[in-house]
């Protein structure tokens, strides 16, 4: 027993023993029906909402570097949500452009029907939109670390690569102005200098608080009520000069 005494009335902690024993979690434990019960409406809401169609799909649809129909699909549609959202709320200031990160379409969109959960394979993170005010010197090493990944998701900008070295990049048609401001829409993963775009840390970020899952499936949704399916093409935003 101890006792401890510190400009205060003494009090006594009294000595604890802890046993610990391991359970084995696996197939050899029999399956609670009470707990089955109570989570098997929950289970099957949420495979119902999984499994509803929210569009069709003209073509497959992959994510592969420099460029690809589904990191443009992204890019555009991330571009475009912002854009909206600065004309409706003014929450987010107007992009110039869009970065997505390969890495983050984690599978395919097949050609034909689109469900829900088709969307959360695409996207399973619960990364949100932002907008990233930057100058054109830190845009143009954004772009050095984009050429050194052999490409990325990217709209409104176009960029040649040649030996993982950025050969010439242009924003809305003109060259990139070291001295003027940019504004880019993106992920905040990429805006926290995730996948090697530390150029962004510590730069102004507004946030639309936007999941970008939620925003493919509107996309998805409002092509699928115009009667169409959805597309890409590859465009030559992004050439890589060894290719």
């Amino acid at each position: 027993m101890l006792m401890l005494a510190l400009g205060a009335p003494a009090f006594t902690v009294a000595q604890t023993r802890l046993s610990v024993s391991r359970a084995c979690m696996d197939s050899t434990i029999a399956p609670d029906p009470a707990m089955l019960a109570l989570i098997a409406p929950y289970r099957d809401s949420i495979a119902t909402s999984l499994s509803s169609i929210i569009g069709q799909a003209d073509m497959d649809l992959e994510a592969y570097a420099p460029e690809s129909p589904l990191s443009n699909f992204v890019a555009d549609l991330i571009l475009d949500k912002m854009k909206e959202e600065a004309r409706l709320t003014g929450s987010v200031p107007v992009p110039d452009m869009s970065i997505v990160n390969l890495g983050g379409l984690r599978a395919p969109i097949a050609k034909g029907d689109i469900t829900m959960s088709t969307v959360f394979q695409v996207m399973p993170f619960e990364n949100t939109i932002v907008v990233v005010e930057v100058t054109g010197r830190q845009l143009r090493s954004a772009f050095d670390n984009m050429a050194r990944r052999g490409g990325d998701g990217l709209s409104g900008a176009h960029l040649t690569i040649d030996g993982g070295r950025v050969a010439s990049v242009s924003v809305g048609g003109r060259p990139i102005d070291p001295d003027a401001t940019y504004r880019v829409a993106t992920y905040n993963f990429i805006a926290d200098g995730g996948d090697g775009y530390t150029a962004f840390v510590g730069c102004p970020v507004s946030k639309s608080g936007i999941m970008v899952r939620q925003a493919i499936i509107d996309r998805i949704v409002r092509i699928s009520a115009a009667g169409r399916g959805i597309s890409a093409a590859v465009e030559g935003r992004i050439t890589n000069e060894k290719d």
